[in-house]
């Protein structure tokens, strides 16, 4: 008994870490990356039409991301009842930051106990990139954690711990939530993961545990009936130019000045993941 509240209070200071972190200046600070503007302005406009298929940044179609993260950003700004303020529509981002901490303290701990999980989640939480995209209205933050699910998952059977229908209906549930919100990107990461290790280890009966027969048919009932609506409604046009225009000019180039030399986000890394970047140096041996 002493065990399990010691671990609730735990955490719940987790997450009043995050919140402190998280919520100050959220009302404030304004729109701080063009992509925000847009994501913010094109759930607004989802919200004053009703049209919650397809997405309009003012005039044009926005075919680069599906509707998940605009749903979410319309939702909390319709109940709040600030639609013209920032806020409601940084509150996902929030949301998924902590939820991304509290899975990885909760997972952690079947794999490296209660002690490194959670240390390991306070500097996730703590890490300026993090804090960055949590006062943000984008996708990141929402899609980190479905990516701390679907790797913490993995890791699980990976490594032969117990590991009932609950993870696995995480693990599929992430998937389903990653494409939603930000394309295959969730999928590609844990495919190579597994392909990776299955290769490295010349084994992967272990994957079975994760029962693709019943999780596959779970990711198709949470994306299917919004890739059917918007494949009628445009007329197939949003697929074609989101695989085309987003997903392959990220894979083959070079998209809205994000790229640079290797070694670039290596060296970023000191700042990007401070301070969990202080234990990089000494992690290396």
């Amino acid at each position: 008994m002493r065990q399990a509240s010691g671990l609730v209070l735990a955490f719940l200071l987790l997450g009043l870490l995050c919140l402190g972190l998280f919520l100050p200046g959220i009302s404030h600070v304004p729109p701080i990356d063009r992509d925000e503007s847009r994501f913010a302005q094109a759930s607004r406009q989802m919200l004053d039409s009703g049209d919650y298929i397809r997405i309009q940044f003012q005039n044009e179609s926005r075919a680069k991301k599906p509707a998940g993260i605009y749903w979410l950003q319309a939702a909390v700004a319709g109940l709040s009842g600030a639609r013209q303020a920032i806020w409601p529509y940084r509150l996902p981002s929030v949301a998924g930051a902590l939820i991304a901490v509290l899975l990885t303290a909760g997972l952690g701990r079947r794999l490296v106990g209660t002690a490194a999980a959670f240390s390991a989640a306070a500097l996730l939480a703590s890490c300026f990139l993090l804090v960055s995209e949590a006062h943000q209205a984008k996708t990141d933050a929402v899609q980190l954690a479905a990516v701390v699910a679907a790797q913490g998952v993995l890791a699980q059977f990976y490594l032969a711990r117990p590991a009932g229908l609950a993870l696995v209906l995480l693990f599929w549930l992430a998937q389903g939530i990653g494409i939603l919100v930000k394309g295959p990107i969730v999928p590609l990461i844990s495919l190579l993961t597994a392909a990776t290790l299955a290769v490295a280890d010349r084994r992967a009966a272990w994957l079975v545990g994760l029962r693709p027969l019943l999780g596959l048919p779970l990711v198709a009932l949470l994306v299917g009936p919004w890739l059917w609506a918007i494949n009628r409604a445009t007329n197939g046009q949003f697929i074609g130019q989101a695989v085309q225009n987003d997903l392959l000019s990220k894979v083959f180039g070079v998209q809205e000045s994000h790229g640079g030399p290797p070694g670039t986000y290596l060296l970023l890394l000191v700042a990007t993941s401070w301070p969990a970047s202080l234990f990089v140096i000494p992690a290396l041996p």
